[in-house]
């Protein structure tokens, strides 16, 4: 496996937290543990006065019971022997999408397993959790996958699901009449990959009866069995009840947290940022989970209300004291309730969670008093033979292929083009711009409303002679119909629907190209002091 470099100034879609705190730390430095560069988030976890041994113990116990009930690997149950015995932990996590969603779940897992046995080899013990957003209840976003299809085009594969929009996706049941049915999206899956190892680990993870929570958990105890991944689902009761006292922080200073998260704002607005969970009225941090429904717990006269109930602080409090398990994290507090639970020493997001954390950083020091870094996951496009080719055929950098709709069409009929038309073009462009410039310098020294008239004549015959390269390479679009073919497979490939390849592509496709290998290919090439997107030639 090749791999290639693209700088991160030209990827499309990163806000400018983002670009920022990849590129110009100091710019984002109030806002951020460490850059993302340092290995000073290494000491973060063994540094922390406030994580006893009883937790730390509890804490292994519930992940042991948990992983076994999964079947996972001697690596893992021994990574779990070794932060009881007082090993720090490199944290990630995903919502349960159907088949592991995305590639990027798998890039955040491969991130983690790798900055963790970077930091134990230089002598600071570390080992890699993956935490389950089990307890979101967007089903509609969770119950897809998207994988290529025939040439230049993606299937969606959608899980069914019979159940209430509220409820946590974690606790769906697989097979029964209010939950999700799979058996078609496995035969679809079996259409596409064929007799394939991962096809196996699919069949194997989502079995009847299991819930959506327990088959991711065996889809990534399975596929990371070699690496010691601990897979972790923290809607389980006794994990709420260890981290009871975020909740309670959460509700008792509901109103200070609230002031503090919308100064936050207000600074990250003034900073040129933005800020990537608008605030709510009357909201708080929580969420209550009444009769398997989660509702956002909000302030209510005197009180708080979730849905139709209503309750005083007292109510909540004897109620987190009785079922802790009734509360939920919503996105500002649940890293803070992880880090509670955890002894993070850093955490691997993606660009919107960075951009939580910029918020969150004032939740952490109201709750914990101290800040959790935060460090970007490996970015990454695969390229396959076949795009390869056509890349390497039209002389295509993959950057070049992050383009809106159209313009890679027309980027590929410009280079097709007969060379003598092309070079009358460029020579015609390069005459026009150079007499244009020279005539704009002689008119402004002669009149300044005679220069304005030129730049605005000037702007207007610029676009011309852009148009003019556009209709000619439309015409060579219309000549050869396969450079239409070939632009359209190569941005559904590595920008698919105007989104990282990352981001839309399921991670099984390769898998189920590629084999289970791959991962440890990935850990092989990929370089985590890198933060430029970078490029895997397969």
């Amino acid at each position: 496996m090749r791999a290639d470099c693209v700088p991160v100034a030209k990827i499309p879609g990163l806000t400018n937290l983002y670009r920022d705190f990849l590129g110009q730390f100091p710019k984002v430095q109030q806002f951020y543990a460490v850059p993302p560069g340092s290995t000073e988030w290494r000491r973060h976890g063994a540094s922390r006065s406030d994580y006893p041994a009883e937790r730390r113990s509890a804490v292994a116990d519930l992940l042991e019971r948990q992983n076994r009930h999964w079947d996972a690997s001697p690596a893992a149950l021994a990574n779990i022997d070794r932060l009881r015995a007082g090993a720090s932990a490199v944290v990630t996590g995903q919502q349960i999408t159907l088949f592991g969603g995305a590639m990027l779940s798998l890039l955040k897992a491969i991130t983690a397993i790798k900055l963790a046995r970077e930091a134990t080899a230089a002598g600071q013990e570390h080992v890699p959790i993956f935490w389950m957003a089990s307890e979101d209840h967007d089903l509609a976003e969770i119950s897809q996958v998207s994988v290529p299809s025939g040439f230049g085009s993606l299937a969606a594969w959608r899980m069914q699901t019979h159940v209430a929009a509220d409820t946590p996706v974690g606790k769906v049941e697989i097979g029964s009449q209010t939950g999700a049915k799979v058996e078609e999206v496995l035969k679809q899956a079996a259409d596409l990959l064929g007799d394939t190892e991962i096809l196996e680990i699919l069949r194997e993870s989502y079995l009847q009866g299991s819930t959506l929570a327990d088959a991711y958990a065996r889809l990534f105890a399975r596929l990371f069995s070699q690496h010691g991944l601990i897979v972790m689902d923290a809607a389980d009761p006794e994990f709420h009840a260890i981290g009871r006292p975020v909740f309670l922080a959460a509700l008792r200073q509901h109103q200070e947290l609230a002031a503090a998260i919308s100064q936050r704002d207000k600074d990250l607005v003034s900073s040129g940022y933005h800020a990537q969970v608008a605030e709510v009225e009357n909201g708080t941090l929580l969420f209550f989970i009444d009769q398997g429904k989660r509702a956002a717990l909000r302030t209510h006269k005197d009180g708080f209300r979730a849905g139709a109930r209503q309750f005083t602080l007292a109510e909540l409090e004897s109620e987190l004291q009785a079922k802790p398990e009734q509360f939920s994290p919503n996105v500002l507090v649940r890293p803070v309730f992880q880090d509670y639970l955890l002894p993070t020493s850093a955490y691997i997001g993606g660009p919107a969670e960075t951009a939580y954390f910029a918020q969150a950083e004032v939740v952490y020091r109201q709750i914990l008093g101290y800040t959790t870094p935060v460090l970007p996951r490996l970015s990454a496009t695969m390229v396959e033979q076949r795009i390869q080719h056509w890349l390497e055929r039209y002389g295509l950098p993959v950057a070049e292929v992050f383009l809106e709709e159209g313009e890679l069409e027309r980027r590929l009929g410009a280079q097709a083009m007969p060379i003598e038309l092309k070079h009358k073009l460029s020579a015609l462009g390069q005459s026009l711009h150079r007499e244009l410039d020279q005539f704009e310098q002689v008119a402004e020294q002669l009149d300044p409303t005679l220069a304005q008239a030129s730049a605005t004549a000037g702007s207007k015959m610029r676009y011309q002679m852009n148009r003019l390269r556009r209709l000619a390479a439309n015409a060579e679009l219309r000549k050869n119909a396969d450079l239409k073919r070939h632009a359209n497979a190569i941005s559904m490939a590595l920008y698919p629907n105007g989104h990282l390849q990352e981001r839309e592509i399921g991670g099984v496709y390769f898998l189920g190209r590629y084999g289970t290998q791959l991962i440890q290919q990935l850990l092989d090439v990929s370089k985590t002091e890198c933060t430029d997107h970078q490029v895997y030639y397969l």
